[in-house]
């Protein structure tokens, strides 16, 4: 049973309470607000109950008399005036001491911390993270058709754009044409491709990937907008702010728990009987983890996996399910239970585990598409996160990604 169950008598189920929490910082928060609920909720139940009493105390009975005006008690309105305001200070000083430790972080070495960029977008989040020089270069930036030169071109890419000299030479609607064509194919996240700082970012398979950061360690997480007024919103690990076109929001986070140890909590051998009553729920996404042992399984190319021994069983190929993949309810292509092809093929007991990744979600109205602004929050062990993001970037070198620009600073 969660730790807030324990706790907290009054949340009777889950989601009547605070989700768990995984952040340094969210221990001061949760306190503040649990402190903040009880204070708020002793006063409402004195407040209700005194009303409740002096409702039926002094009700309207033809026996009593006609109430007497009075000027009230200076020294009990002085009390009942004095007292909130001590409250509200004290909670006022308690809370600007957690708010600045969350949002500053003083007690942290800003030079050494990793940093990560986290561009919003309507409907996506665009995740930025620096090269081995450990800094993000700026973003953001976009041409005006009032621009006399053409935007930078990075190398190993080209771009046509007219003869003239840059944009301001235009019409203003050819202008924007074309340099809306160079953000969508070339820099749809606003790169200054002059700062030297961002030269070995990793930035051009940043469309919707995981936000991944490390356990244990305190990370610079700077946020922007691409369009419009976006939240940042991580209910797991305490961090909600709002993503301004223009500015540049900051906090800090240091995650408490990795994802690998909380996979290894689900981490088990189930009976298919047991995979079938979870397969039914859509909130248990369960994946396989297959390996040499397993009776039945087959390995190829790409790993282990089980498959039909008769291909013909299969419109496209033989493989029933690969290691490491979400387990479906139903096969998609004989319309099967994924249980019974397995109990076909003589498998009994499978070894699954539910994969560990946080959301991150918008909680600010930003459009019609709002509640698909959907992403995830990976949290490395910290050897992990510096074999994959301490050495240069795999993708810096390759071709940017071509998508579609929901809104640049040049469309009118």
């Amino acid at each position: 049973m969660p730790l807030q169950l324990h706790l907290y008598p009054l949340a009777i189920g889950w989601d009547w309470w605070l989700p768990p929490n995984y952040a340094v910082h969210g221990r001061a928060i949760d306190q503040l607000f649990i402190a903040i609920f009880w204070l708020t909720m002793v006063i409402f139940v004195g407040v209700e109950a005194g009303l409740i009493y002096f409702m039926v105390k002094y009700r309207r009975r033809p026996d009593r008399q006609k109430a007497i005006y009075s000027h009230g008690n200076t020294r009990l309105e002085m009390i009942w005036t004095i007292v909130p305001a001590i409250i509200l200070i004290y909670l006022a000083l308690v809370t600007k001491g957690v708010w600045e430790n969350y949002r500053y972080a003083p007690n942290v070495d800003h030079e050494k911390a990793p940093k990560i960029l986290v561009i919003g977008q309507q409907f996506i989040w665009n995740v930025v993270y620096p090269g081995p020089d450990k800094k993000l270069g700026r973003y953001l930036i976009y041409p005006r058709p009032t621009d006399l030169k053409w935007p930078t071109v990075p190398e190993g890419r080209s771009f046509s754009f007219p003869t003239v000299p840059g944009p301001a030479y235009l019409k203003e609607a050819e202008a924007i044409r074309v340099l809306n064509k160079y953000v969508d194919e070339i820099n749809p996240l606003g790169k200054d491709f002059s700062d030297t700082a961002g030269k070995d970012d990793d930035w051009q398979s940043a469309l919707n990937r995981p936000l991944e950061i490390p356990k244990g360690e305190p990370v610079e997480i700077n946020i922007g907008s691409k369009d419009v007024i976006h939240d940042f919103y991580l209910p797991n690990f305490r961090v909600r702010l709002d993503a301004v076109p223009g500015m540049r929001g900051v906090i800090y986070l240091t995650a408490t728990t990795s994802s690998t140890e909380l996979e290894k909590q689900s981490r088990r051998e189930y009976s298919l009987a047991e995979m079938e009553t979870l397969l039914k729920d859509p909130k248990n996404e369960m994946r396989i983890a297959i390996d040499a042992s397993s009776p039945h399984a087959e390995q190829d190319a790409n790993g282990f996996l089980y498959k039909y021994p008769d291909k013909s069983k299969k419109k496209r190929g033989a493989t029933i399910i690969r290691e490491h993949a979400v387990i479906p309810l139903v096969d998609e292509d004989t319309g099967k239970p994924i249980v019974q092809e397995l109990r076909e093929i003589g498998v009994e007991n499978v070894v699954a585990y539910a994969p560990k990744y946080w959301d991150i979600v918008c909680a600010e109205l930003c459009g019609v598409g709002h509640s698909k602004m959907k992403g995830s929050i990976i949290v490395l062990e910290r050897d992990e996160y510096e074999k994959k993001y301490g050495t240069p970037a795999t993708t810096a070198a390759g071709a940017p990604s071509i998508v579609a620009v929901a809104g640049t600073t040049t469309q009118k």
